[in-house]
């Protein structure tokens, strides 16, 4: 299952950005750099306080967070491939193994049966 970080798990990174800026989408990271860059520290180091803290790499969390958006824009109606380039995906093929891989049906089975 995948779940965002919680206020808690994040503050106790001890980095300067609250749970609640990352759950909101106030700061939409694609890649570790840009995450590392905006809170000023090494990548290394996000690496390691992402893992000791929060038993996730940053890359896997980025990642999964961008599907889960995706996958909700495509519940509630957004097509597969709009839905992929606006989470950053401008590989289909890539985005399309990836959500399959996450949630076990193709994100046009998920479109067909949007909420």
């Amino acid at each position: 299952q995948i779940t965002p970080l919680s206020r808690t798990d994040w503050e106790n990174t001890g980095l300067h950005l609250t749970a609640d800026d990352f759950t909101n989408r106030k700061f939409n990271f694609s890649t570790v750099k840009e995450l590392s860059t905006a809170l000023s520290v090494s990548e290394g180091y996000l690496k390691v306080l992402f893992t000791e803290q929060l038993k996730i790499p940053p890359k896997k969390y980025i990642t999964e967070k961008k599907m889960l958006q995706a996958r909700s824009m495509i519940t509630s109606g957004t097509p597969p491939t709009q839905a992929a380039l606006q989470c950053g995906y401008t590989n289909y093929v890539t985005f399309y193994r990836l959500y399959v891989k996450l949630f076990g049906v193709t994100p046009m089975q998920d479109y067909q049966n949007k909420k």
